[in-house]
């Protein structure tokens, strides 16, 4: 069995309480101060979208577009460095911690925020040292990152984690509220060559209800479906307070009471497949992750940072095709995603929020022509 470490985090005035324990037993706590911990996350997000930013400008990572990966390898090192002041933010100090987390035996994080406004990126945390240059952008790249580090990191935006979820598929539907232009876009970007790779996955949106490309339209999907256990997903620009759907902007607190469970007893996961749905919201309102803390919503797959439209339909794509139609637990497609090379680095960007026992009973039968 792998070892099992827990890392709580919990704000308290000027600081944020961070409390370890392996295997269930305390292994060290500190206070961070809340600024340089804010600061630091800001600038690891800061760090992840200016490789977005160049994976517009360099789409094929190819050599010819960037001469050695200069470019890349000064955004990594870059990166690396915030990644390293996170690291010792949570455990500078705490010396057999240090060894224990940095060791080579297979480990797993469960980190608990009983505040959404407290959200770290946690898989950038970088323990590693000086690196050489890449001479082909890989994985290899993020080694020393916790990401790379432990085997699963999952956090929660409860302590009371939920038993495990199977869905029963005759009771299952989706909603996809879709930004018509970033959708677009998005298609235009991938072109024909990625989509004859990806068109098996794009099977996902004949689930009822399927796609909805304004808020009235989906606020009205949602009431038929609220019934059931459903997949709710956003394709959308996002500040991680508010999501944008065809020119009409939402606050998380209005699409917090749109999307409203009844009394009947149903699961939702979201997918909110945005720009920084994770960034959370320090004036101490709601936020995007805000959605997904309520009864009945198992959890909530987002972003760090900002995402090229393109990577986020295929990422989300990729995640749901694997839930629906090969029977992977969310925890297992999450992992399928995030290990598919086609989809690097951007697919590095998700974390997973909630419960990943999210599991269909039986799988879907794929639609015909699909």
């Amino acid at each position: 069995m792998p070892d099992a470490f827990e890392l709580t985090l919990t704000p308290n005035d000027k600081f944020v309480r961070a409390e370890w324990r392996i295997n269930r037993r305390p292994a060290g706590k500190k206070n961070v101060n809340a600024a340089d911990l804010d600061a630091c996350n800001d600038q690891i997000r800061k760090s992840l979208s200016d490789i977005n930013e160049y994976m517009r400008r360099h789409p094929t990572l190819s050599v010819k577009e960037d001469p050695e990966f200069y470019d890349y390898n000064k955004l990594m090192t870059r990166l690396r460095n915030h990644g390293k002041d996170l690291r010792d933010l949570l455990i500078d100090d705490l010396h057999n911690l240090q060894t224990k987390i940095e060791s080579d035996t297979e480990k797993e994080l469960n980190v608990y925020v009983d505040d959404e406004n407290v959200t770290v990126p946690i898989g950038f945390a970088f323990h590693g040292g000086v690196i050489g240059p890449s001479s082909l952008p890989s994985i290899n790249d993020f080694g020393g990152f916790w990401l790379t580090r432990f085997s699963k990191i999952q956090t929660w935006l409860t302590s009371d984690n939920l038993d495990e979820i199977i869905v029963d598929s005759d009771n299952f539907r989706a909603l996809y509220a879709v930004d018509e232009q970033e959708w677009q876009d998005a298609l235009s970007v991938i072109g024909e060559r990625r989509l004859a790779i990806s068109d098996k996955y794009f099977r996902i949106f004949d689930i009822k209800v399927g796609c909805k490309s304004t808020w009235d339209e989906a606020v009205e999907g949602w009431q038929e479906i609220a019934d059931f256990d459903n997949i709710l997903f956003f394709l959308a620009h996002s500040d991680g307070v508010s999501i944008r759907l065809s020119g009409e902007q939402r606050l998380s607190l209005s699409l917090k009471n749109a999307f409203k469970k009844t009394l009947k007893p149903s699961v939702t996961l979201i997918i909110a497949n945005t720009c920084m749905s994770l960034a959370g919201n320090r004036s101490g309102g709601t936020s995007v992750l805000s959605l997904a803390r309520r009864q009945g919503f198992a959890g909530l797959i987002g972003t760090e940072a900002e995402i090229l439209n393109s990577y986020a339909l295929l990422c989300g794509a990729r995640l749901i095709h694997d839930i629906c139609y090969e029977r992977c637990n969310l925890g297992e497609a999450f992992k399928r995603m995030r290990e598919d090379p086609t989809l690097f680095p951007l697919n590095l960007f998700y974390s997973c929020y909630g419960d990943s026992s999210f599991q269909l009973r039986t799988p879907l039968s794929p639609p015909a022509g699909r």
